[in-house]
């Protein structure tokens, strides 16, 4: 009986999120060509199906694996041997007013961002910033009727910022929610993720 052999269990969360970063972080999947300013370190190229896997893993993979490509695998240990909170790299975000505030004073995001949703006019940030100036020193009344105004319009104003994010920041809920989960299940040596992606 091989180690992989002993047990087999459903993960606890599925990650079905189409996030590319996380894709390019874990096998190189959709990732920009190295010297791009978009490019992301992978942990490694697929690797295929493991040799030894657990033939209930293999089964249930079989179940969803109607177009997969890019198999692999890693051990929660070699997950939690990636640098995901000393690398970064170089996004840009549409924000609106609440979340550009935020940003200035605090020097951080809550993630996910605002995204490209509803409907919008972009303006400069030197434009938000006069705008937040604005409504820091408008009586409660102005800035009532400010606010009814834009409501009305059914405007909302965005900014558009440049920053750096870690890996751990774009891998959103893999970083927050999986890896921990997967913590949950034994050693982090005796661990062990198999994925692939679809088309």
């Amino acid at each position: 009986m091989g180690k992989w052999d002993a047990g087999f269990q459903k993960p606890p969360r599925f990650y079905v999120h189409r996030n590319y970063a996380l894709f390019a972080m874990l096998a190189d999947v959709r990732n920009k060509p190295p010297g791009n300013l978009y490019y992301i370190t992978p942990i490694s190229e697929p690797r295929g199906v493991p040799e030894d896997a657990n033939k209930r893993a293999l089964a249930f993979m079989g179940e969803l694996d109607m177009d997969g490509h890019s198999h692999s695998h890693f051990t929660l240990a070699e997950l939690q041997t990636y640098d995901w909170k000393g690398q970064t790299r170089t996004e840009s975000d549409v924000l609106y007013e609440e979340t550009y505030r935020s940003w200035r004073e605090t020097g951080s995001f809550q993630w996910p961002f605002d995204g490209n949703y509803g409907k919008r006019e972009i303006i400069s940030n030197e434009e938000m910033d006069a705008r937040i100036a604005a409504r820091a020193t408008a009586s409660p009344e102005q800035a009532a009727a400010d606010l009814a105004a834009e409501t009305m319009a059914g405007v909302k104003y965005a900014t558009e910022v440049t920053y750096r994010a870690t890996y751990a920041q774009l891998a959103g809920e893999f970083y927050d929610k999986v890896m921990p989960d997967l913590a949950t299940l034994g050693a982090p040596e005796d661990v062990r993720i198999l994925f692939f992606f679809d088309n």
